[in-house]
Order: C-alpha cells, then sequence, then structure tokens
C-alpha cells in the first residue's frame, strides 16, 4: 500500500494459491479485480450427495458429504425425511470452503471499476472503501459467500448500490459503511441479528429506515447511525451491554424516551442530536466516563439532572423544553470546555387557564460556574434568566466565546471579565443591562463578534475598543460608536500617537472629548477644536481626520506632517482656522477652494511645490481693501513667508486671503523650509 502504483489490472489476473495477505490499498490502480485459479486442483470435486432420502441421521453425517448440510437441512425444513433423526443445528461447523488461502483483502482508496470476491470464502477481512470509480451491484460483489468475514469496510464508495444482505456473516465484528448511499429497511439487511457485531457505522448518505435495537449485541463498542438514515423507536442502554463506548444516533426518527439501565461505565459518547425523544433527561450521573454528551435539538422536558459528571468536556442539551435553575452540581464539570444549555425557552398552551405561556430555564447564573476552570463555550442564549452576571465568570481564563442574548439579564456588566484574554464572542443582545459597558477582555490576536442591541439602559458611548470591531452591532449607531472619535483614533494610529509629547486619554475609556488637543460643545457632541502643537506629530494627514465634520479649528503647527494636504479637508465645511506651518507639507488639493469660511490660514514654511496649488485657498470674491494677508508666491527667488501688509492692486485677491507677489528677496527672504511655487 502507499506506493502510487498505477495501472489497470487485466481481466485474467491470477493470484497465486498460497497468498494469504493482499494489500494494494492507497494506490491509483483501476480496472477489474476478478483472479482466475485452476479450481479443479485446488477443489477436487466432492463426492454427490444422496437423493432419494427417505430416513437421515444428522448427526452421525459422514465428514466427507459436509457439502450436503444446506441441502439436507432445508430437506428436513420441508418436511422430507420426516423419520430423520438429530437437527440441522446439530450439523457439524462446516470449514471454508475450498479455494484460495487468502483470509485479507485491501483494495481501498483505488479507482477499481469492477471487484468480484466470489471466491476468497476464507476471507476474513475485506476493504473496499473509497474506491470511488466502484459502480456495480452488491451482489456483484460476491459477498455472500463469505460466511466466515470478521471485518466488512464498503465506506464512501458511493457507487456501489442495491440491496445489501449480510445476516449470513454470523462471524462479522465491524461494518463499516460510512459515505454511502444505501437503504431500505435495516432489518431486511441482517445486520441486527448479528450479535458478534462490534463497532457499526451506517452514517453519512445512507437512509435505511425501521427499528434498530441493539440490546442483544453483548459485545458492542461503537455504533454510528448519524446522518440521513430514518431509523426511529424507543432507545435502551441495556445493562447487558456494557462494552459500549460510543452511540451516535443524531439525524434520525427515534423518537420515545432515552433510557439508561445500571451503570453503563464505558460509555465515553453519547450523540442524539436531531431526534424525536420526549420526556425526562436520564440521570447524567450514572455515565461516570462520558466525555461527550450532545442531546440538542429534541423534545425533552423537565429540569436539568445532576451534573455530576467528571470526565465530561462537552454538554450540548440546547433546542429542547427544559425548566428549572442551572443546578449548582455545575461545580462539578471540571474539565468541561463546551456548555451549551441555549434555546429553552418556548410557548406552550395552559389548559388550566386558557393562554400561552412561555417557559424555559429560570433564575440566575450560578456563582459557581467560575469552578468549570476550562470552560471555552458558555451558551445559555433563549432561556428565561434572571438576575446580574455573576463575578465569578472572570475566573474562567480560557473563556472564548459566552452568549446570554434573549434573557432578562440586568444590572451592570462586570468589569471584571475584563482580564479575560481569550474572551473573542461576547453576545449580550436583547438583555436588561444598564449602566457603562466595559472593554469585555480579549486581546488583539482574538478575532471578535460582540452583540450588545437591544440593552436601552446601557450608557452610551461604548469603549473605542469595540466600536474599532467589524463585527459589534452598534458599530454604525452613532449614540454609541460616534463617529468623530473614530476619526480621532485614525489620525492618533496613522500619526504615530504612541510617540507624541502629550497623549493624555487618547484611546481610553475617558470620553473623546477629553483626549489631549480636542475641545467639544458644551454637549460633548460635537469636535470643534484639535490642537496639537509641536507635539511630535508625524507621517501623513489621513483623509478620515476631516470626518470631523463640525470642526472649526485645526492647528498642528511645528510638527513633522508631510506630504500632501488630503482632499477630504473639504468635508470639513466649518473651518475657518488652518494652522498646518514648520511642517514638511507639499500640496494643497483643489478642493480646498470649496472651505469659503476660512478666515486664518498659516502655512508658512513647509515645502509647497507645484503650479500655483496656494491659489486653491482663494475662492471666487473679491475681499475688502484692509484684508490682510500671509502667503507670498515665490517666482524664481521668491517664496512663501509669513508678512503682514496691505494687498496691492495687482494681488490675484479672491478672498479673506490674498496672496501677494512679492518682487524682491529681501521682502520674502529665502529658507530651507520655504515653499517653492510657481505663479499659474
Amino acid at each position: 500500500s502507499k506506493n502510487k502504483l498505477k495501472g489497470r489490472l487485466s481481466d485474467k489476473s491470477s493470484i497465486h494459491d498460497g497468498l494469504v495477505h493482499l494489500d494494494l490499498s492507497n494506490n491509483e490502480i483501476s480496472g477489474r479485480f476478478y483472479p482466475e485459479f485452476d479450481l479443479m486442483k485446488l477443489c477436487p470435486p466432492p463426492p454427490p450427495c444422496p437423493v432419494n432420502v427417505t430416513v437421515l441421521n444428522l448427526t452421525s453425517w459422514p465428514e466427507d458429504l459436509i457439502h450436503c448440510n444446506e441441502t439436507l437441512a432445508n430437506l428436513t425444513a420441508s418436511g422430507f425425511g420426516s423419520n430423520a433423526t438429530g437437527n440441522a443445528t446439530d450439523l457439524p461447523m462446516p470449514e471454508p470452503p475450498c479455494g484460495p488461502n487468502l483470509t485479507h483483502v485491501a483494495l481501498a482508496n483505488n479507482q477499481f471499476e469492477f471487484i468480484n470476491v466470489t471466491y476468497f470464502t476464507s476471507l476474513q477481512h475485506l476493504d473496499l472503501s473509497k474506491n470511488s470509480a466502484l459502480e456495480q451491484p452488491l451482489a456483484a460483489l460476491g459477498i455472500g459467500n463469505l460466511m466466515f468475514l470478521q471485518n466488512l469496510t464498503l465506506s464512501k464508495s458511493r457507487l456501489l448500490a442495491g440491496d445489501l444482505r449480510i445476516g449470513h456473516m454470523s462471524y462479522l465484528q465491524n461494518l463499516d459503511l460510512n459515505g454511502m448511499v444505501l437503504s431500505g429497511d435495516i432489518e431486511s439487511t441482517g445486520i441486527t441479528s448479528i450479535t458478534t457485531l462490534r463497532s457499526i457505522d451506517l452514517s453519512g448518505g445512507n437512509t435505511f429506515t425501521g427499528l434498530f435495537d441493539f440490546c442483544d449485541m453483548l459485545h458492542l463498542k461503537s455504533l454510528n447511525l448519524a446522518g440521513r438514515n430514518a431509523l426511529s423507536g424507543n432507545v435502551t442502554i441495556c445493562e447487558n451491554i456494557g462494552s459500549l463506548e460510543f452511540l451516535d444516533l443524531s439525524d434520525n426518527d427515534f423518537s420515545g424516551r432515552f433510557q439508561l439501565f445500571g451503570s453503563p461505565i464505558a460509555l465515553r459518547h453519547v450523540n442524539l442530536h436531531r431526534n424525536s425523544f420526549t420526556g425526562i433527561l436520564p440521570p447524567f450521573d450514572l455515565m461516570q466516563s462520558i466525555a461527550y454528551l450532545h442531546v440538542g435539538e429534541n423534545l425533552f422536558t423537565g429540569n436539568l439532572p445532576d451534573l455530576s459528571m467528571p470526565a465530561l468536556k462537552y454538554l450540548n442539551v440546547s433546542h429542547n423544553a427544559l425548566t428549572g435553575n442551572i443546578p449548582s452540581s455545575i461545580s462539578n464539570l471540571a474539565v468541561l470546555d463546551t456548555l451549551d444549555l441555549s434555546n429553552q425557552a418556548n410557548t406552550v398552551y395552559d389548559s388550566s387557564t386558557g393562554i400561552r405561556v412561555t417557559r424555559g430555564l429560570t433564575g440566575q447564573i450560578p456563582a459557581e460556574i467560575g469552578q468549570v476552570g476550562f470552560l471555552q463555550t458558555l451558551n445559555l442564549e433563549s432561556n428565561l434568566l434572571t438576575g446580574t452576571m455573576p463575578d465569578s465568570l472572570a475566573l474562567l481564563t480560557y473563556l472564548g466565546s459566552m452568549n446570554l442574548e434573549d434573557n432578562f439579564i440586568g444590572g451592570q456588566i462586570p468589569s471584571s471579565i475584563n482580564i479575560l484574554e481569550q474572551l473573542g464572542n461576547v453576545m449580550l443582545a436583547r438583555n436588561r443591562l444598564t449602566r457603562t459597558i466595559p472593554d469585555l477582555g480579549g486581546s488583539a490576536d482574538v478575532v471578535r463578534t460582540v452583540t450588545m442591541s437591544g440593552n436601552p439602559e446601557l450608557l452610551p458611548p461604548a469603549p473605542f475598543k469595540l466600536c474599532d470591531l467589524d463585527d459589534l452591532d452598534l458599530r454604525r449607531d452613532s449614540t454609541y460608536c460616534p463617529a468623530e472619535r473614530s476619526a480621532l483614533a485614525t489620525f492618533y494610529a496613522n500619526n504615530f500617537g504612541t510617540e507624541w509629547l502629550d497623549n493624555t486619554n487618547w484611546l481610553t475609556a475617558a470620553h473623546h472629548c477629553e483626549w489631549y488637543g480636542v475641545t467639544c460643545d458644551e454637549n460633548y457632541e460635537r469636535v470643534l477644536k484639535l490642537e496639537l502643537i509641536a507635539n511630535g506629530v508625524a507621517g501623513r494627514i489621513p483623509e478620515a481626520l476631516f470626518k470631523l465634520k463640525h470642526l472649526q479649528h485645526l492647528d498642528l503647527n511645528d510638527n513633522d506632517l508631510r506630504g500632501e494636504i488630503p482632499a477630504s479637508i473639504a468635508d470639513a465645511k466649518d473651518l475657518r482656522y488652518l494652522r498646518l506651518s514648520y511642517n514638511r507639507l507639499t500640496r494643497l488639493p483643489d478642493s480646498i477652494s470649496n472651505l469659503t469660511n476660512l478666515a486664518l490660514v498659516h502655512l508658512h514654511n513647509n515645502r509647497m511645490e507645484g503650479d500655483g496649488s496656494v491659489v486653491k485657498l482663494l475662492p471666487k470674491r473679491d475681499i475688502p481693501k484692509d484684508s490682510t494677508w500671509r502667503l507670498c508666491r515665490r517666482i524664481d527667488s521668491f517664496h512663501i513667508v509669513e508678512i503682514h501688509r496691505m494687498c496691492p492692486m495687482h494681488l490675484f485677491v479672491r478672498n479673506a486671503i490674498c496672496v501677494a507677489i512679492a518682487l524682491k528677496s529681501a521682502m520674502c527672504p529665502f529658507g530651507k523650509n520655504s515653499n517653492r511655487i510657481s505663479l499659474p
């Protein structure tokens, strides 16, 4: 196996008579597997069976006529040989019929187009799985002659079709039909009559129907019926199948009670997901070895049983109709990593009152939840839980997902959960939470989903750390996530905010109107000023800064800003004072001419270059003669400096800013940080 062999087997391939074990699995072999050999050499003709028999002594039947046992047994069963002594069951156990000595054949994961094992009557192990080109009736495989087979694997050979008949395989221990598309009544296959079975896998695509009772399978360790089957009936874990370790009945039509008798000490995995089981849940504490228990999407009612299961790692009872409190015995789930008790709330008609009532899990989240130290996923969504979130949640250091949506939980979200670095998903929508919203833990490496909507008593704003998440349901709610705060945060991140000389309160829980250099209106609703003079602000001015649409005063003098001023500056239509001197800015955008409210602009000691972009400051209207100007246009030896004088007649005059054409370098002395602009 695993040699990447390729090619086709010939139609008349042969197998050596003494070969016992053949493994060609995990190659790329195609063609037909139907070997020929000399049957006359291996199997000399047996003596003829007696005919016209009227008296039979089956207990002393000759060994050389053992091949006649089946015929003679049929005769007695049909009423022939009425004077027979003994029973057909007294016949000697037949030896394997003569034929090749092969006991193991593994042809898995190839491209065989036809396989027939009729003559391999000594076979004990047959693996034909994952032959995607094997398209033939099951009967053509010849497995009807394999009376001594112990392991049969046909999984994922999806083109095999027809009725499965294996009731004659009374020594079969392991049956794997996973991923096939077989159908029919389960009883007619003979599977349920084979009491020697230890492992059965009918999952993933089969559509068997009928009752499946496995209480007589005393050696059964693993039973997997999951998938598209439609098997039905009650399910009882009997005392006499104490070896059962794995049970998956998910996605079937099982109904009635799920019952446990005795203490199934070996049982480690139970999945009853998506059936129609009713009644109360069985006593979980009888399953002391169980590690995985999924009974979600059934019709179970009543209270949660005692949860003293020390080995349990996964518990899901979601989408049932359970009532009552979450038991304090939850503290006994020492190694549990997933707890899902969600979606128990359902509305039913109360015949005693004549009204419809909603039922589900009630009471508070028990403080003992903090003792489930390895918990990673907690889902209590859609119940009737009340009270507050317990502080003990902060003890769940591995918690990655917490869903408490659609309950009646009130009070403040405990800030203590901020320490939970693994906490990625926090779903708290549609409760009765109040007061401020904490950071809710989590680290930069955790992909996060946070829901908070439907809690009208929560106080805005939400922490910036949350509003920066893509998957926050309040992200577009300007009350909880102000757009101006996001604009400031982007500016801080893009312009090396951590290295500023003073960055007091920036990106903290403090209101953004209390960040250093930020001034808002008296209601803390609009940013009016941003003043960060000589503060070590570096890099390019981000377009997002001008989402501060109500900004009136921007002073970033004496920093290390460089590059072009972004065109988005035109979005700050209320801007009146713009001071960007003593930086390394290079160009003004065309859109700056739309800022009709500008009254003061300082751009001196930058590196403005181009074709008269400063003129774009000047909207098309005259200005009073007594206006002042602060821009001197460089032509050859002239440059822009800060000077004060009346605007002469020959200036380009278009607004409250006028641009002078200086005639001598003495008036506009040259400096290394000067702007260099030619006249248009």
